[in-house]
């Protein structure tokens, strides 16, 4: 069957050699396409380590120094806790917590630690928290979390690996080790003269600053005293989930406007994590590069529906002869339609091939986005080679297997007229 199908393609090069380009070139098109709706998708459902839902982060604002020196000393660890115990009073709150480069979506902080006795320095994130920072992102701890108020925690330290609980810098070619083998972190500033030592009282799930980032390995320290300032900390609160409703942010700062006005700092705003990552989205262009890979999609596949359709319709009225005399024989109806179907997938998976090539060796992003073809950037994207040969197999796969999909229904129809014609009037054509 497959012989004599690739005989009648041979026979029928010259007209078919048309179609193999434009199933090529729509094949490439959608390739790149789909890695990006694959790539995005892919990085939307992995787990990012920190759970945002009914996450809100509230923003301070200190009033501005009037420059006098009237301005008495500030406590500012004190007004941070009273404004921790006020908040944590609302009915509607279930945790807060904060926190210095700390929160998802927004700013990090890198130092360079060694890793018990070794003396390479490894580049790694580090979020400066309050002890409730695990209960608001439900983070969870495989061991004991500090209590960022005493002053013995402030050499503890919990750690999250990277992948397979590989630690230490991912970025650089320096032995990663396994995460339970960790601990104690070194960090030795000459410049600044500070060095402090960190032994490891537990290990926590692996984190992401923001969805579309790679997994990195993160130290999670307590939150100095001297480094709390609520103009500057990132408070984070987790909501109630029975709670969390549309009027939340206005309820919330209604009641909360007066009890957070604690000099020199009032209350700012209130915005979910949820609408910071869809900002942080837009601010990137994932939002609309996604947006632009489904509308070139779609409109390749109504291209792709018209040409085969267009195509085969052509193709098989000049063959009405072949079928005729082929249903005059024997054959059944549904076994020409088929071996027309057939014929479709097989001049597909001719294109398809060479297409992969193609698309494989195009190892320039520019050249894709300069055609206003979304591109996944892998190695932005944190996808390492490895599983780069996974996801181009996915690729093909989906590329394929879509094409097929949208050619089989538009070769279905021309290939159903053809065989619904009499034997004896096709043949009268010839």
């Amino acid at each position: 069957m497959i012989r004599h199908i690739f005989k009648i393609i041979w026979n029928e090069r010259k007209l078919n050699a048309w179609l193999i380009v434009e199933f090529l070139i729509v094949f490439c098109v959608l390739w790149f396409c789909c890695d990006y709706i694959h790539t995005i998708t892919r990085k939307q459902l992995e787990d990012p380590g920190l759970n945002i839902e009914h996450v809100y982060k509230i923003e301070m604002r200190e009033k501005p120094s009037t420059g006098d020196g009237s301005e008495e000393e500030i406590d500012r660890y004190a007004l941070a806790l009273t404004l921790l115990e006020r908040v944590k009073r609302h009915p509607d709150i279930e945790s807060v917590s904060l926190s210095n480069a700390g929160a998802p979506y927004g700013s990090t902080w890198m130092n360079a630690y060694r890793i018990n006795s070794d003396s390479a320095n490894h580049g790694l994130l580090v979020r400066h928290v309050t002890s409730e920072y695990f209960d608001v992102f439900k983070v969870k701890v495989d061991g004991r979390i500090f209590d960022w108020t005493d002053n013995a925690s402030r050499e503890e330290a919990i750690i999250t690996p990277f992948k397979d609980n590989l630690f230490g810098d991912q970025q650089q070619d320096v032995e990663m080790y396994d995460i339970s083998q960790v601990h104690q972190l070194v960090y030795d500033n000459e410049w600044d003269a500070i060095k402090e030592k960190h032994r490891v009282i537990g290990i926590g799930n692996r984190m992401k600053t923001a969805y579309f980032n790679p997994y990195i390995c993160s130290v999670i320290l307590p939150l100095r005293k001297e480094g709390v300032n609520l103009a500057n900390n990132e408070i984070l609160i987790r909501v109630k989930a029975s709670a969390d409703d549309k009027n939340f942010i206005q309820r919330f700062s209604k009641d909360m406007r007066e009890q957070l006005f604690i000099s020199p700092y009032y209350l700012s705003s209130i915005s979910s994590m949820e609408s910071i990552k869809e900002n942080l989205d837009m601010k990137w262009g994932f939002k609309k590069q996604t947006y632009s890979a489904y509308a070139i999609t779609l409109f390749i596949v109504v291209n792709i529906f018209l040409g085969v359709l267009g195509s085969f319709w052509f193709r098989t009225q000049s063959r009405r002869s072949e079928i005729g005399l082929r249903i005059a024989l024997g054959s059944s109806k549904k076994k020409v339609q088929g071996i027309i179907i057939a014929e479709t997938i097989f001049l597909l998976l001719i294109a398809g091939i060479v297409a992969t090539v193609i698309c494989l060796s195009v190892g320039t992003p520019e050249i894709i986005e300069s055609l206003g073809i979304p591109n996944a950037n892998r190695n932005w994207f944190g996808i390492v080679e490895t599983k780069g040969i996974t996801d181009h197999i996915i690729n093909f796969a989906l590329t394929f297997g879509f094409l097929a999909l949208v050619s089989i229904i538009a070769v279905w129809y021309p290939a159903k007229q053809a065989s619904d014609i009499a034997p004896a009037e096709a043949l009268h054509d010839e």
